[in-house]
């Protein structure tokens, strides 16, 4: 009886021999497993802090501007309304009108006086063609007569 009862315990200790053996081979690709997972673990985490800062830094930024836009415009005094209206001043409209009408007329008056290359008198003929005049027409004026 006692010598089945150590082969059984030899069994046994065989069987937790070769599980300790398993073990202890699985060991070190366990080992790389958990290293391989903390690295990711640390990557991420200095990812995340990398972020947070970000954020936090982008936050105070914002707080900046809009303290700065706050402090950039200042009523000086409040505004008042007007019991005329501004616009349209009518007057200056007429007056601006009819000085622009008159400087456009006088305007048209020398171009087309520019333009105009026929002769006006006996002068012009003699200057510009170095010829004498012969001879006119006169102009007749027109009387209108009633019946």
């Amino acid at each position: 009886m006692d010598l089945d009862f150590l082969q059984r315990k030899k069994k046994m200790l065989q069987k937790t021999l070769d599980y300790y053996r398993q073990s202890l081979a699985q060991g070190p690709s366990r080992e790389l497993t958990l290293n391989r997972l903390q690295n990711e673990v640390n990557a991420n985490r200095e990812i995340y802090q990398m972020l947070l800062q970000q954020t936090r830094g982008s936050e105070i930024e914002e707080a900046l501007q809009r303290t700065a836009a706050e402090f950039k415009f200042k009523i000086v005094e409040p505004a008042i309304m007007s019991i005329k209206p501004v616009k349209p001043n009518r007057l200056k409209l007429v007056i601006m009108g009819i000085g622009l009408g008159i400087a456009i007329g006088i305007g048209i008056i020398f171009l087309l006086e520019y333009m105009d290359h026929s002769f006006k008198n006996v002068e012009d003929v003699e200057k510009y063609l170095n010829l004498p005049v012969l001879g006119t027409i006169p102009r007749i004026e027109r009387e209108d007569v009633q019946i």
